[in-house]
């Protein structure tokens, strides 16, 4: 029989033992939390994207959040970015349409302004993509877009009014930007900068949002081939009205059986917008001896030193489209009265002596 006391000697020490044991364990367990605390709160400025699945472990995320809803890019936001970034002091933005012959005529008028530094406002939109390569690869700082893909599925009246409407909703995307807009056609010749013109008038009369020309055997006809918008809010009512009547019209030839005549077209309802004042706009119309029409090929010759001189004075532009003869090719025309200034055999090469010749042309109305 074990004696009491040594009995008692050797439970204490058990008992010591294991309270030691407890101690040993608890520390270790208060360092493990500690160290494990620690570790998170190291980690936690770096771990925004990042969950905790257990308290050892972090992992990233199996879910993205929802980046900001950006606007959709399509050939619009293209031109609106493209405008945007243009100096319009002095020249506003330049736009018109290419229709699939139009090639030989944007040369020629690219030729005929190369002196006026106007290639880097200039839009062209396009109807065809080959022609946007041909001339993006002839003249680099020019901006053209193309909208075959677009307009490819139309045919005839259709297309021809659905490229219109193309047309007029990018010269809107231009004047939201609050960007002035010169509309030109070209299969025109400029004698003389319009530009400077147009922002005299503008400077005089203040009062004037729209500046536009007519023709000389249609004088209820006003010209959007030739135009000058200021974005103000009775522009931009107008130009959008012009939007939505084209649209009228595409709704009616579609249907079967329905017969639109001819003379319901985007010109005609664009004039009477214009002499309606619709949205009080407030027009100034520029006369045919300042910006002449295809009639200016016809007339006969001037002669006198006076004639020559106060013609050079007044004329800017020769538009050449809308042509009523089809004896006569427009291009032939053109060429007739040294208005045709590249030389397709050379490579499209620009002669800039005849541009200079063509200035001080004694042709008259």
């Amino acid at each position: 029989m074990v004696p009491f006391h040594i009995f008692l000697f050797h439970t204490n020490m058990s008992w010591t033992r294991m309270v030691q044991k407890r101690r040993l364990l608890f520390l270790i367990i208060w360092v493990a939390c500690l160290s494990i605390a620690f570790f998170i709160l190291v980690q936690l400025p770096f771990a925004a994207n990042f969950k905790i699945l257990s308290p050892l472990i972090i992992e990233k995320e199996t879910t993205t959040t929802i980046a900001p809803t950006t606007p959709k890019r399509d050939i619009f936001f293209d031109i609106f970015a493209t405008a945007s970034k243009m100096d319009v002091r002095e020249v506003p933005v330049l736009m018109t349409f290419l229709e699939d012959d139009s090639l030989d005529f944007a040369n020629n008028w690219l030729c005929n302004v190369g002196d006026y530094g106007l290639y880097q406002n200039v839009i062209m939109i396009s109807a065809s993509e080959k022609v946007k390569q041909e001339l993006t690869r002839l003249w680099p700082t020019v901006h053209v877009f193309s909208i075959e893909k677009e307009m490819s599925p139309y045919q005839d009246r259709e297309r021809h009014l659905r490229c219109n409407k193309f047309l007029a909703r990018a010269v809107l995307t231009v004047l939201e930007a609050e960007l002035k807009v010169l509309l030109f056609r070209v299969d025109s010749v400029w004698l003389q900068d319009p530009i400077v013109l147009l922002q005299s008038i503008i400077n005089n009369k203040r009062d004037v949002n729209l500046i536009l020309a007519g023709f000389s055997e249609r004088s209820s006809d006003l010209d959007t081939g030739f135009a000058l918008l200021k974005a103000v809010p009775e522009v931009m009512a107008l130009w959008n009205q012009y939007i939505v009547m084209i649209d009228e019209i595409l709704k009616r030839i579609v249907q079967p059986n329905v017969n639109v005549p001819e003379s319901e077209n985007e010109r005609n309802y664009f004039s009477q917008l214009v002499r309606r004042r619709f949205g009080r706009v407030k027009h100034h119309l520029l006369t045919v001896d300042i910006v002449a029409d295809d009639r200016w090929y016809g007339a006969p010759l001037f002669r006198t030193e006076n004639t020559r001189y106060n013609l050079q004075n007044k004329l800017h532009v020769v538009r050449n489209y809308f042509a009523d003869t089809e004896t006569l090719p427009r291009k032939q025309m053109m060429k007739d009265a040294r208005h045709w200034f590249i030389e397709e055999a050379a490579g499209w090469a620009c002669n800039e002596d005849s541009v200079v010749q063509a200035e001080k042309s004694v042709w008259r109305l």
